[in-house]
């Protein structure tokens, strides 16, 4: 990866800030509280947003005072361009790489992962590099650096997984319900058994439960009698019914011919009335249009006195035209200064940019005297300069507002006179309302309202007429159907065979008898059934036990597997492995980069995790006896050992403050180290990015960028 551009908005103590990353090896350079670590951790955020461990919440990052912050991350990866930008009030973020573009922050955070190819801790512990963190590991106690290493190379997760899988082991039993399963087995058979037996004794009586011809015959004649009986109730209520709407048919007769009587006279007297109507409604159309007519006329004179006093308003006191001569006092002004302050400046910025106190462009030695008096110009002007620029910006703005009011009212005015004009057009038009009797109005509404009563009587006569039809219409055919089904009541108690008293005694005996033997075969159906039910709930008993069993032997299985897991991430046996084999490439790395750095000696970190270097003899010695340049060059050597073997996908490295605690020496030797460093990086495609207060290490940046 390849940083391009950074711009702030409102981060932390930078209110507008823009940073271009042009060079493999930049410096990032300024004093102690200018906000040059803050830019660093702007990229890691635009990176990984803000859920990232040392991070924070990315509103603690809002400048004081400001509502709304950001920040944008232009960068290139596998030659292709990509944009980053993050809000520091929300959620929002966005992702253009390519010709994809990605919107959420899920999404983005992902999308990131991918292109990087290495997790956020690695980012975080790797790819930059803390303050007093580039050589940490390697000069700390060994009881610690034991520990740092495993977080570093990510071994520390094993111990954590075993743990996981440790309380998920005690949580699991290696219980089983084999005997519960036999038992149910065993109640199951049992209730199968006394289900054949209760069922052979069922069908043993349903074979002899056959009803005798003579039984059968007198159940017929039973059956018969009741009818009967039973016919005779219902001949009687249909006698009664047949005489009620015969009544009933009779009285809707008398109905229908008197709404047929009262129907024509009714209409009759519609006719009448609504001879007279037509000269009312002309009458009551006559009084609503004068009375409109005079509602119009008053309307318009509102109208009209409004329009009047719109156009006598007056008019505004101020114009555009009296912020000339100001503007014209700040034109002269600015002219004047902004010549001065842009030369000061150029002649100032040279003198930062150049080598020496020359200039970059000619190479000549820029005078100490037009440098002072260059600072003296911009200390002097500058401030009259930003006085009469705002002035300037303030004088057009109120020029600008004052001839919007005044065209305003001048439109106002000159359409208000229109409207004057209209509203007079339009009342000289208006005639005056005639006179109506309003007696005459009242006569012929009075008229109409009988002539709609008229009308409604005559619907209501129309509407009994048709009633009292339906109603006669219903009744016959009630009639008819009744009159039916009493002939049926007839013919049926002809073919009935009614039984005396005593054949009735007989036959009830008989068939008490017979219901008796059904009764009991109906209770030894009932306890078949029951025991059937019984004998389906064993079975799902059965089943629920052996599925519950089967899960009972899949978690002991899973739970043996887990053991096995557990036994294999303990940290003498896969944890182990995996700390030799990054120790094993940690180890070529670090030879690979101090061999880069020509340095009369070897190092390297042993399986116990100590540290020690050899000279031409081959003796092993502790790293604490190095000289503060050698140490330097062995710590930035592991540095750029562990990028390769860890984030080598990335191509980029920032350290943050690594002349801290140095002495004159050690940084002269970490700006040769440096030196050496540019003469590879560029080739090798990787970008390093130092953060320090320290101006010594300049020479050996490909770029320089400050913060005052």
């Amino acid at each position: 990866m390849r940083l391009r551009h950074l711009t702030l908005n409102n981060y932390c103590q930078h209110e507008k800030l823009e940073v271009s990353f042009d060079a493999p090896v930049i410096g990032i350079v300024g004093r102690n509280g200018a906000g040059k670590t803050n830019l660093t951790r702007a990229v890691k955020f635009a990176l990984q947003g803000a859920k990232v461990e040392r991070i924070g919440k990315a509103k603690d990052d809002l400048r004081w005072g400001a509502e709304s912050g950001s920040v944008d991350l232009d960068f290139s990866l596998h030659g292709i361009d990509g944009k980053l930008r993050r809000s520091l009030t929300s959620s929002t973020c966005s992702l253009s790489y390519g010709t994809e573009r990605h919107k959420s922050a899920e999404a983005v955070e992902r999308r990131m992962v991918d292109l990087l190819g290495v997790e956020p801790r690695v980012l975080a512990d790797v790819v930059f590099v803390a303050q007093d963190e580039v050589n940490r590991i390697l000069f700390q106690p060994a009881s610690e650096r034991k520990e740092a290493f495993y977080h570093l190379t990510g071994v520390i997760r094993a111990e954590r997984l075993r743990e996981l899988l440790t309380d998920r082991l005690t949580s699991l039993s290696d219980a089983s319900v084999g005997d519960e399963l036999a038992v149910a087995r065993s109640r199951w058979e049992e209730a199968q058994k006394s289900a054949a037996v209760r069922e052979r004794q069922v069908n043993e009586l349903a074979a002899g439960l056959l009803m005798p011809p003579q039984v059968a015959e007198l159940r017929k004649m039973l059956d018969d009698t009741r009818r009967a009986a039973q016919t005779l109730g219902r001949r009687s209520q249909l006698t009664a019914e047949v005489e009620r709407l015969a009544g009933a048919a009779e009285l809707a007769q008398g109905r229908w011919a008197a709404a047929e009587h009262r129907l024509p006279l009714l209409e009759a007297e519609v006719q009448r009335l609504r001879a007279g109507a037509g000269s009312a409604e002309d009458t009551i159309r006559a009084g609503l249009a004068a009375k409109e007519a005079e509602a119009a006329r008053a309307g318009l004179l509102r109208n009209l006195e409004d329009a009047q006093r719109r156009a006598a308003a007056p008019a505004p006191k101020e114009r555009a035209e009296d912020f000339d001569e100001e503007l014209a006092i700040c034109a002269q002004a600015l002219a004047e200064l902004q010549p001065r302050v842009k030369s000061a400046k150029a002649l100032l910025q040279a003198r930062q940019l150049g080598a020496a106190g020359r200039c970059p462009t000619c190479a000549q030695l820029i005078p100490a005297e037009a440098v002072a008096f260059a600072q003296a110009t911009l200390a002097k002007d500058e401030p009259q300069l930003q006085f009469f620029e705002k002035s300037q910006a303030e004088k057009r703005v109120l020029q600008r507002q004052t001839g919007a009011v005044y065209t305003s009212w001048q439109l106002n005015v000159q359409n208000a006179q229109q409207e004057v004009r209209n509203y007079g057009a339009s009342l000289a038009k208006l005639a005056a309302p005639a006179d109506v009797n309003q007696q005459a109005v009242a006569a012929a509404k009075e008229v109409l309202r009988l002539l709609e009563e008229a009308n409604g009587n005559v619907g209501l006569a129309r509407q009994d007429l048709a009633h009292s039809a339906e109603v006669l219409e219903t009744n016959k055919a009630v009639l008819a159907q009744s009159q039916a089904e009493l002939a049926d009541c007839v013919e049926l108690l002809k073919g009935l065979q009614v039984a005396t008293e005593a054949q009735q005694r007989e036959a009830e005996l008989a068939l008490a008898k017979w219901q008796q033997v059904e009764m009991q075969l109906a209770g030894l159906r009932g306890e078949l059934a029951a025991m059937k039910r019984t004998l389906d709930n064993l079975a799902e008993d059965y089943k629920r036990l052996a599925e519950h069993e089967k899960s009972l032997a899949v978690q002991r299985k899973f739970k043996e597997l887990l053991d096995k897991a557990r036994l294999v991430l303990h940290k003498d046996n896969l944890p182990r492995v995996a700390a030799g084999r990054y120790l094993e490439a940690l180890n070529g790395g670090l030879a690979k980069y101090l061999g880069k750095f020509y340095v009369p000696f070897t190092a390297e970190i042993t399986e116990e995790l100590e540290v020690a270097y050899r000279l031409s003899d081959g003796e092993p010695r502790p790293v604490s006896r190095l000289s503060g340049g050698q140490k330097v060059a062995l710590s930035l050597a592991f540095r750029f050992a562990v990028h390769e073997l860890f984030a080598s996908s990335v191509g980029l490295m920032i350290l943050d403050e690594p002349t801290n605690d140095l002495d004159t020496d050690a940084v002269e030797r970490l700006v040769q180290l440096l030196n050496m460093v540019r003469g590879w990086a560029a080739s090798s495609g990787m970008q390093l990015i130092v953060v320090t207060h320290e101006d010594r290490l300049c020479p050996a940046f490909d770029k320089t960028i400050r913060l005052c």
